[in-house]
């Protein structure tokens, strides 16, 4: 793992009049003096918001990873994420960012989570009670305690599937609290299991309400945002398909009821709005609060399916996110993210990896 005292050393902060400074200037500065969420020497709030996706959740986990692979897990002082999002979010807060993005190949690219003949059984296409019950807290054990007391705010974002509203779950007295906010958040309808019922709500994917969710950090006090996007920028439509209207539509609201067919159809007009935010707020053209960055594929990536459990494409999925990062803060280095990197044998599973959990 490359040193990140090193690193500082060779990236360009940005100018230090700034007022205030762009997102990746900020980042870096905090970096480089070690700064701490809670004892800051600027009067900034700096949160990550995470794209999630199903298994497109492993281009996010490259980025995370190699955020933490910077030293830079304590430069955010909130991180919000929805439904895979939110996975990559709490692994990355408790220090163990590597270790979750190696969980989407090497423990959920198979039939124990994704099959796509169990529906003939009537039974979801997603296993979400596996990837919680057995994965994250067995295979992969998320250190929850560490989430549960870090000043690093994480906001787990869930869809009400009755009022059709939004619920940012972050109030965390237990590491049971932390892992039924995610179970909630990647319950995706139709896909995923039934919502479940956290404080008499039936709580379900949070990216039905917010596929990209910006106002849930600003909504937190952030003045300054970096955003990881999962998909590349030719998938976006804008629009509900007519396959999505005539029938996901429908076949949700039959089975779920409540303003879940609702939600659905308008997810695609809600990330189409939360791209164009970030365009008019993006760091390049303002500097003015918010001063919002995005981190994408590059266009005419071949990106990840939400439902692709190929070793190759998965992997790659990883490290296109890896390198999307490097490049991001001026890094060229075509070979960082071998996928060595990504894998967990070896490592520790407490929660000491990489320089950002020192």
């Amino acid at each position: 793992m490359v040193q990140s005292n090193r690193i500082w050393l060779n990236l360009d902060a940005g100018d230090e009049e700034s007022s205030p400074p762009p997102v990746r200037g900020l980042l870096i500065r905090r970096g480089a003096a070690g700064s701490q969420p809670g004892l800051r020497q600027d009067p900034y709030k700096v949160g990550l918001v995470i794209e999630g996706g199903g298994m497109r959740g492993v281009v996010a986990g490259g980025m995370v990873a190699a955020l933490e692979g910077l030293g830079l897990t304590n430069t955010f002082d909130v991180v919000c994420g929805s439904s895979a999002g939110a996975a990559a979010g709490a692994y990355f807060v408790a220090g163990q960012a590597r270790l979750g993005t190696s969980i989407f190949y090497e423990d959920i690219n198979n039939k124990r989570f994704i099959d796509v003949f169990r529906p003939l059984r009537f039974r979801a296409i997603m296993d979400i009670d596996f990837l919680i019950d057995i994965v994250m807290r067995t295979l992969k054990p998320l250190n929850t305690n560490r989430i549960v007391s870090s000043k690093t705010v994480l906001k787990i974002v869930t869809t009400d599937i009755d009022s059709g509203a939004g619920v940012v779950l972050n109030d965390f007295s237990s590491g049971d609290d932390v892992l039924e906010a995610m179970r909630a958040s990647t319950r995706i309808p139709l896909i995923a299991s039934a919502p479940i019922r956290i404080a008499g709500r039936r709580l379900t994917d949070g990216g039905l309400v917010a596929p990209i969710p910006i106002q849930v950090a600003l909504d937190a006090g952030c003045t300054h945002l970096l955003v990881l996007l999962t998909r590349p920028p030719s998938t976006i439509k804008g629009t509900p398909t007519l396959l999505d209207r005539f029938v996901i539509g429908p076949l949700m609201h039959m089975i779920l009821g409540g303003k879940s067919a609702g939600c659905y159809l308008q997810r695609p007009q809600l990330y189409k709005s939360a791209l164009d935010l970030i365009s008019a707020s993006s760091e390049f053209f303002t500097k003015k609060i918010p001063s919002i960055a995005a981190i994408r594929l590059p266009s005419g990536s071949a990106g990840v399916q939400r439902l692709d459990t190929n070793y190759e494409i998965l992997v790659r999925g990883a490290q296109d996110g890896m390198n999307s990062v490097f490049k991001f803060f001026g890094l060229q280095r075509d070979n960082i993210a071998d996928v060595k990197l990504f894998h967990s044998r070896g490592e520790s599973r407490t929660g000491n990896a990489g320089v950002a959990s020192q």
